[in-house]
């Protein structure tokens, strides 16, 4: 069962056009110093089920066990696909992968005289907002550099790639390397920051729950 480090709302977007089950278990939840195990079914990117338990006991359910766990950021998910009839191509194929080697043994050099945000066949500016596309399993993401990991983490789809740079104090050309290999990968995409601000927050689609 393919397994993903990432949050709630990005998972449900990235498999927006998929139907299946998602299974977690969390801590933190109010009052609870066990772990509760999360259960999550959605057709087409519409939730039909979600629920937060201890030993089967139901503990949170619908919309109230939604939001507590939107609220918890990155979870480990368990990814369960339903089978459609159709010959439609997973968002998780590996075939949509491209073959490119490890991020230590392909980084991407920068030319001095060069902008740092100025990449070939591509312009990568310092406001640009990076955005998940595709889940990775937690197999591909521990072979990941320390540093390629913690900018992925820091992908909300909020911050821009110069706010990334400035978490992890990051030199602009290492930051710019960790993007472009992510975009070789086809892990994310850029968001200019003015079409950025005209998204409006998370909602769940019209017929879950």
């Amino acid at each position: 069962m393919p397994s993903y480090h990432i949050d709630l709302v990005t998972i449900l977007r990235i498999l927006s056009e998929q139907s299946g089950e998602l299974h977690a278990h969390v801590k933190n939840i109010p009052g609870l110093r066990e772990r509760c195990q999360v259960h999550i079914t959605f057709t087409k990117g519409k939730v039909t089920s979600c629920v937060i338990e201890l030993r089967g006991n139901p503990l949170y359910s619908g919309e109230s066990a939604f939001r507590l766990l939107q609220a918890m950021g990155d979870l480990d998910w368990d990814y369960s696909p339903i089978v459609q009839s159709s010959p439609a191509i997973s968002a998780l194929s590996p075939s949509l992968q491209p073959e490119q080697p490890m991020y230590e043994r392909s980084p991407v050099h920068v030319r001095s005289e060069e902008s740092p945000y100025h990449m070939p066949g591509a312009s990568i500016m310092p406001t640009d907002i990076p955005q998940r596309l595709r889940l990775i399993e937690r197999q591909e993401f521990i072979t990941w550099h320390r540093a390629l990991r913690s900018v992925y983490n820091l992908i909300d789809e909020k911050k821009s790639i110069e706010e990334i740079a400035r978490l992890l104090s990051f030199p602009s050309e290492r930051t710019v390397e960790c993007i472009s290999y992510l975009l070789a990968r086809r892990a994310i995409t850029l968001q200019a920051r003015s079409q950025q601000n005209s998204f409006s927050p998370y909602r769940l689609p019209p017929g879950s729950f």
